[in-house]
């Protein structure tokens, strides 16, 4: 597969994770947790990035947005995570993810569509069929 969605063949055959490796762009929020803006998109604000826990570290990840764990092991209150789970936050919610393992989560925010509205369209007559 090549072109702009393929994976390089270097991040395949690494058993290190890619932001364990790409240091650029990361910054820390608290110890033991980095996180990396992948993109911002639109002026809505749809965006991706990475956040990587420590074993021990505690997140809060903010909605509005979906995140999913990659990689690791850990807990949301009372609820086990794993890889493929998967927390959707609404706007103003918050929910704190701590990990029992060294974790990774992929965040995906969701666009604020606030104030967006489609356009009115004249109603088309229906007629039955005798």
């Amino acid at each position: 597969m090549s072109g702009p969605w393929s994976i390089p063949s270097r991040a395949i055959r690494s058993r290190s994770s890619w932001i364990r490796r790409t240091t650029s762009g990361c910054r820390s929020k608290a110890p033991g947790v980095a996180e990396k803006l992948v993109g911002v998109f639109t002026e809505r604000r749809s965006e991706a990035g990475l956040i990587k826990l420590d074993a021990g570290a505690s997140y809060v990840a903010r909605g509005k947005g979906v995140y999913v764990v990659t990689r690791g092991a850990g807990a949301v209150g009372s609820e086990r995570l794993r890889p493929l789970t998967t927390l959707y936050l609404g706007p103003g919610e918050t929910a704190a993810v701590t990990a029992r393992e060294e974790t990774e989560l992929l965040h995906f925010g969701l666009p604020n569509l606030a104030g967006l509205r489609a356009p009115v369209r004249a109603a088309a007559s229906a007629e039955a069929a005798e």
